[in-house]
């Protein structure tokens, strides 16, 4: 069974213990797929930081692993061909 946990967040005192289990996670290859919890896009809001927990996913783990759980597995439980993203170097660029 594999399990959605969150990678980057920094809101609550836990956080730390958190981001270093499912850091692990995805170093053992625990995780089937990323997601957000996006509440807005007010500052205030839980805002998604997607970007962050993407790029560490494709410092820390195999590219094929990481390709797989940031688009491949929803694209196949989807049904769909192509549903974003071009894999690793649109994660690594500056922004």
């Amino acid at each position: 069974m594999k399990t959605a946990v969150v990678i980057n967040r920094k809101r609550y005192s836990y956080d730390e213990e958190i981001r270093n289990l499912a850091q692990w996670m995805a170093q053992e290859e625990l995780i089937s797929f990323i997601g957000s919890d996006m509440h807005g896009t007010r500052e205030e809001a839980r805002r998604p930081r997607m970007k962050e927990g993407i790029r560490w996913l494709y410092e820390n783990v195999d590219d094929e692993y990481a390709n797989d759980i940031v688009r491949v597995n929803a694209e196949r439980y989807l049904g769909v061909e192509k549903l974003f993203g071009s894999g690793k170097s649109e994660y690594m660029e500056d922004s």
